[in-house]
């Protein structure tokens, strides 16, 4: 005998605004290994869906899709964005930018 059931359940959404770590953990507790690519195309809205639909093609696993959506949402990038207010030589900013990158590769 096979039963088919509604369930109603929290699917993870990101619109770019969140916490991307929040969204990456209850991604994957919802979303199978084998479909979390595929599931994106459902899970990201406005900003985040339009880096997907640029990316999507050069991202080959869950991994690498992961790790270039902590660097591109992260709150690392956040912080060094917020440190040029536009006062001094972009030129500054860009080497601050890329010693704090650094830091954290």
């Amino acid at each position: 005998m096979h039963f088919m059931t509604t369930k109603v359940c929290g699917f993870p959404f990101y619109d770019g605004l969140g916490n991307i770590n929040t969204f990456i953990r209850g991604y994957g507790r919802w979303v199978p290994k084998s479909q979390r690519l595929l599931a994106l195309d459902q899970a990201l809205r406005a900003t985040p869906a339009r880096w997907w639909g640029t990316h999507k093609k050069n991202i080959g696993d869950w991994k690498q899709c992961r790790e270039l959506m902590w660097v591109r949402f992260g709150r690392v990038e956040i912080e060094l964005v917020d440190k040029y207010v536009g006062q001094n030589d972009r030129r500054n900013h860009i080497q601050l930018y890329m010693a704090a990158w650094e830091e954290i590769s």
